[in-house]
């Protein structure tokens, strides 16, 4: 009983401290005024998009709607078989074409790389496909790099349509939570924490200088292992998005959504510095615990341990509710049933550490990915 309770009470100081990582863009940013415009260096919009037809009509206008509009916006077509380079252009994009992707590339980075080549604005700001911005989004980030340079990475606001993306709760947490640093944290080697990877915001000069995404080719998690590569040199700062830049993850029902948490979520867990991957496993047995200990025929002796009962799980609601707010519209009914998408993790992690540490090959969008280091494309 008594370990009972130092685990789940220790499970609740960890989930704590670990939401303290899960810092948002300061509330206070306004947009720039026009003469701040006139100031403002070029902005360039880097997109790495294979088969995103679908999601560009929908990021694509968040673009071209933006109060403070970007000097130029790339689409670095990946291989599409779909009509993303038609949808590119019909909204004004320039089109790259970075060619076969060689062996010892990812292809993200490879996408990446050679949108970086192809910008002449002075800010690089990369975006996933599938994230839309808010009216202000560019401008607040635009601002929120001005104040400290080096490089900038947010996690865009998870936005759900349909029940089964509520299962994603639990990855969402841990991802803020594994990457997320204090706004005014310098990170440097020893404490590096890498970077999100849906929104990447550097200055060309720096990117280039630390080698970009040539220097991370072969990596899965390219954001993660960037951030490390700034950090050796500069400034990194890890945010979340809410009212900045959002995002619905994996539209395309549920298949999607396991393939694309299975494909690197084990490679994340073994690259977080031990300290928080203590924090997060002892936040998750506790959360295990407190929906376990109700099959322990002793507890239902005892009003007393009923009531204790309670009280622990309504507890752990009330943290990942807390939790959930700043990655999406979970909502509470998320968090209250919360033991659900916790299964979900569970099955879903195990299935990532059986494709990254024993088979060896993960699979996304058409292609098979080796997770052996130093390795690229298969």
């Amino acid at each position: 009983m008594i370990g009972n309770v130092v685990l789940l009470l220790g499970g609740l100081i960890c989930g704590a401290w670990l939401l303290n990582k899960i810092r948002p863009l300061e509330e206070d940013l306004v947009p720039f005024t026009k003469n701040d415009r006139k100031s403002l260096l070029s902005i360039s919009v880097i997109i790495p998009a294979r088969n995103e037809e679908r999601n560009l009509t929908q990021l694509l206008p968040s673009i071209k709607g933006q109060q403070l509009a970007p000097f130029e916006v790339i689409v670095v077509d990946d291989g599409s078989t779909d009509r993303t380079a038609a949808i590119a252009e019909s909204f004004g994009a320039i089109v790259v074409n970075p060619g076969e992707l060689p062996d010892g590339w990812l292809g993200k980075s490879w996408a990446c790389w050679k949108g970086a080549q192809a910008a002449s604005g002075h800010l690089l700001i990369f975006l996933d496909a599938d994230t839309c911005l808010e009216d202000a989004g560019l401008a607040v980030l635009a601002e929120a790099h001005s104040k400290q340079n080096g490089l900038l990475s947010i996690q865009p606001y998870h936005k759900m349509k349909r029940p089964y993306e509520w299962l994603s709760a639990f990855f969402n947490i841990i991802v803020l939570a594994a990457v997320g640093a204090p706004q005014t944290a310098v990170a440097t080697k020893k404490k590096a924490v890498g970077a999100f990877g849906p929104c990447i915001v550097c200055t060309r000069e720096s990117y280039f200088q630390t080698g970009g995404h040539e220097a991370v080719r072969e990596r899965i998690l390219e954001n993660y292992s960037l951030g490390l590569l700034f950090a050796e040199q500069q400034t990194v700062r890890n945010c979340s998005g809410n009212g900045v830049i959002a995002f619905r993850m994996y539209p395309e029902g549920i298949r999607q959504l396991c393939a694309g948490w299975s494909k690197s979520f084990a490679s994340g867990a073994s690259s977080t510095t031990p300290l928080r991957l203590l924090a997060i496993i002892w936040w998750l047995t506790g959360s295990i615990t407190v929906v376990t200990q109700w099959t322990n025929p002793q507890i239902w002796r005892s009003s007393d341990q009923i009531t204790i009962g309670i009280i622990s799980y309504l507890a752990y609601v009330l943290l990942i509710n807390i939790q959930l707010s700043r990655a999406g519209n979970f909502g509470f009914q998320t968090a209250f049933l919360f033991p659900i998408p916790l299964l979900f993790f569970m099955g879903i992690f195990a299935s990532s550490t059986l494709q990254t540490f024993f088979r060896r090959k993960v699979t996304w969008k058409g292609r098979s990915i080796s997770t052996m280091k130093g390795s690229g494309r298969k």
